[in-house]
């Protein structure tokens, strides 16, 4: 996540990790917040609703095109009956 206009952290991320394997990292957490709202039968909306965020981030997350604030995992995690370390570890 971006804070005060600046990609430094993100620029980090990606000198460590980098690209490929953070995309691989942001697909498997939203396999995992998809397969877990599914098995809550909830839809993106209703999952939507309760994180008080917009499907269409819902729907980005689960596909591994959207990063999200740790503390909004963790949001979505507890919503979805599970602990943080289910969705990132």
């Amino acid at each position: 996540a971006v804070r005060n206009g600046s990609d430094e952290g993100s620029r980090a991320v990606t000198a460590i990790i980098g690209t490929w394997r953070e995309s691989e990292l942001l697909i498997k957490i939203g396999r995992r917040i998809a397969a877990a709202r599914i098995d809550a039968g909830m839809t993106q909306q209703d999952l939507a609703n309760r994180a008080c965020i917009h499907r269409s981030s819902v729907a980005n997350l689960e596909r591994g095109n959207q990063e999200m604030a740790i503390t909004r995992l963790a949001l979505l995690a507890h919503i979805l009956g599970l602990e943080l370390t289910d969705l990132v570890g």
